[in-house]
């Protein structure tokens, strides 16, 4: 049996970074981790560098770097990967994919932590090392948005817009207000629910019939009867429904 899979963690979020590492102590002992990344340029130095036989992978990076540009530029592909992402697209067909890949959802879930690193455990116990295939990466590449835009209408054109700017959406009957962190706003004539679904993978969550938020532009959190109020980096508030609650409190 392998003594030890020495082991990277990618990951750009500090409390994520401090999940993995205690789950992994806890429930991995076997996993030993040389380093934690958190950007794509010392991702990309640290596995050059440290050459591990597993490699803990968020999909969206810094920069707007993804996962894949930093696997297509590395210097050796001969390590597993276990990504933990938020991407539940393609999930099942990468997993069928590979026998080198393996895909965990946010928020992880210890079994499948564990599953997946025994798994690893299993081959490298048995003298097989990884061989990633290029040709599937470059496929998986591209099923995510590595510019990470929007189209949105504003007068008689469109911009194009950062996801990462955008504070939140809020509704109005049949159209939409879309607020920027450039002080924009931008009236779209579309239900909130094709927004929910265009925006669920880049950290945006439903918190009330009405509204969608960026979770990165959360200030605060102030409980309010079942519910609550949300202070946004804008100023602005947003109402919390009860029946949301749950799930934006385990962002955090």
């Amino acid at each position: 049996m392998s003594q030890t899979i020495q082991s990277i963690i990618v990951e750009d979020e500090e409390s994520n970074q401090k999940v993995l590492n205690t789950f992994l102590a806890k429930y991995c002992p076997k996993v030993n981790v040389l380093s934690v990344s958190n950007t794509y340029a010392k991702a990309l130095k640290d596995i050059n560098e440290l050459k591990p036989e597993l490699v803990f992978l968020d999909i969206k990076l810094d920069n707007n770097y993804t996962a894949f540009d930093l696997l297509l530029n590395l210097e050796f592909l001969d390590f597993y990967i276990v990504f933990i992402t938020a991407y539940d697209e393609f999930t099942t067909k990468a997993i069928n994919d590979t026998e080198a890949i393996y895909y965990i959802t946010k928020p992880l879930k210890i079994a499948e932590l564990e599953k997946a690193v025994h798994k690893v455990n299993q081959k490298l116990s048995s003298g097989r090392k990884a061989n990633q295939d290029l040709d599937v990466i470059s496929q998986h590449k591209a099923l995510v948005n590595p510019l990470n835009k929007i189209m949105l209408p504003k007068n008689n054109a469109y911009e194009i817009l950062d996801i990462d700017d955008i504070i939140r959406v809020q509704a109005f009957g049949n159209y939409v207000q879309v607020y920027s962190n450039q002080k924009q706003k931008y009236t779209v004539c579309k239900k909130l629910k094709f927004y929910e679904n265009r925006l669920k993978e880049h950290n945006f969550l439903r918190v009330h019939r009405s509204h969608l938020i960026n979770l990165s532009y959360v200030n605060n959190f102030k409980r309010v009867g079942k519910g609550g109020v949300i202070m946004m980096s804008d100023d602005s508030k947003v109402q919390m429904a009860s029946n949301f609650k749950k799930s934006f409190l385990s962002n955090f």
